[in-house]
């Protein structure tokens, strides 16, 4: 789930406005486009109760380095060792426009969020400067698609994620809002005679 998502143009300078000292060298614009797994892509922290913008690269390395973990779920999260010091210490917010899945017949769906140009995913990072999104089950814009989706929060969520660790648990079982879903190749009906 979510192995694809995307950043425009408007994306990068909502994320300039929400991340007021983003560092010169991080310039946001020169990551738009799609984002896959193993590239560095711009991603919100906090630093004493500062929001701060980090260039990580995407995916976990596995225990016997062959791939790339790049979701954790968000129902067992905190039984993973993988994922349960990083819960308490570095959780991450992943900038993104929208994100694609592609349903059981290889059909491309994107997904946007509906009321905000900038969509916020849950993430976590670890030491090695690499970030995980955190997945949850899909709400009713997603289900027809695929059974899992992104943890979405909203921009009053953003800090009470990164800093309020007694809100983690509860932000973790939160449903996602509905979200636009897209494709370019619409059903086509054909009525016979």
């Amino acid at each position: 789930m979510c192995g694809r998502y995307y950043i425009d143009e408007e994306t990068a300078i909502e994320l300039e406005k929400l991340v007021k000292d983003i560092d010169k060298k991080l310039n946001p614009h020169n990551y738009k486009g799609d984002i896959v797994p193993s590239v560095a892509a711009p991603v919100i922290t906090s630093h004493n109760q500062k929001l701060e913008a980090k260039l990580l690269s995407w995916g976990f390395h596995r225990f016997d380095k062959k791939g790339l973990i790049i979701n954790a779920r968000a129902e067992t999260i905190m039984e993973k060792k993988t994922f349960k010091e990083c819960l308490s210490t570095r959780k991450c917010a992943i900038v993104a426009t929208g994100f694609y899945e592609w349903d059981k017949s290889r059909n491309k769906f994107s997904f946007t969020h509906k009321e905000n140009k900038l969509m916020l995913m849950a993430g976590l990072y670890d030491e090695e400067k690499r970030f995980v999104i955190i997945t949850t089950k899909a709400n009713d814009s997603m289900e027809p698609v695929h059974d899992r989706m992104p943890l979405i929060l909203s921009q009053k969520e953003l800090k009470i994620w990164l800093n309020e660790e007694k809100e983690t648990q509860n932000i973790l079982t939160q449903t996602p809002p509905l979200l636009n879903r897209h494709t370019d190749m619409e059903q086509m009906r054909l009525e016979f005679f």
